[in-house]
């Protein structure tokens, strides 16, 4: 009986697990809306975000911003919907600047890396370098936002420092800051500006006849008088500041407010 034909080996390779690529959200933060911060915000995202394209194993999910003060997280939308979208299951990792972007008060900050890392989402710092998950993470990102908040509130101080010095001088700038019915003249002092006087007038003896903000804000448009922004609808908050102003009574006030100190603006 002839052989029969050997039949092939064939030897089956188990199929590789799919490897899933981790999710990542850029979170961009700057303090002020001033032109160049805005620009710093896009130039930030630009290089951030293709920072994450080129990673093989980052799966880019989108760019979280906020044009804030990075002291508490509630005056903050961005950063409140980067933390609901954690919370959902979206984001697998925040890759941020660095620690004064994500937030400068140390409490504050301590409280949501922890809420991050129950969750298992991790934050790359950039310019530090640091990994919240990372063996070490939470230790260096508390010493690094420690030295952050104190930064932070040394260059506080010595604003309001120098601002309590200028109101000690009669000849400060504080004192010639322009309101509406005055002039800066070349000495940078104040100088009375006719027109606009005789409206600011008109403003206070029509309140002190009763009228209310609205009617004189409607008396102003009918009049055709430009707000001192030079348009035509006078905001009633415009109103409101000429006739709460005490510069009118030739007075200035400083330190009618106080910022809270850093600890206590964590919110409940």
């Amino acid at each position: 009986m002839p052989d029969e034909k050997r039949k092939p080996i064939i030897h089956v390779i188990p199929a590789r697990r799919h490897f899933k690529r981790l999710r990542v959200a850029l979170y961009c933060r700057v303090s002020t809306q001033m032109e160049r911060q805005l620009h710093s915000l896009s130039a930030q995202m630009d290089f951030e975000k293709e920072d994450i394209l080129e990673n093989p194993d980052w799966e880019y999910v989108g760019t979280y911003t906020d044009v804030k003060s990075g002291r508490t997280i509630s005056s903050r939308p961005g950063f409140q919907s980067l933390l609901a979208d954690c919370e959902a299951g979206k984001i697998d990792m925040i890759y941020t600047k660095s620690i004064s972007r994500f937030g400068r008060n140390c409490v504050d900050f301590l409280v949501t890396l922890r809420r991050l890392k129950e969750l298992k989402v991790d934050v790359f710092f950039y310019n530090e370098q640091i990994h919240l998950l990372s063996q070490a993470g939470e230790l260096l990102l508390t010493l690094h936002a420690g030295i952050a908040q104190a930064e932070s509130e040394n260059k506080s101080e010595n604003i309001k420092w120098g601002l309590r010095r200028s109101t000690m001088d009669p000849d400060s700038p504080a004192f010639s800051r322009r309101c509406y019915g005055y002039d800066r003249n070349e000495e940078e002092g104040l100088i009375l500006n006719i027109a606009e006087a005789r409206i600011v007038l008109k403003i206070f003896d029509w309140y002190e006849q009763g009228w209310s903000i609205v009617r004189i804000k409607k008396e102003l448009e009918a009049l055709w008088v430009p707000t001192p922004t030079g348009k035509k609808k006078w905001p009633v908050k415009t109103i409101e500041n000429i006739l709460t102003n005490e510069k009118y009574t030739g007075t200035s006030v400083y330190g009618e407010t106080e910022s809270a100190d850093f600890p206590s603006t964590v919110p409940v």
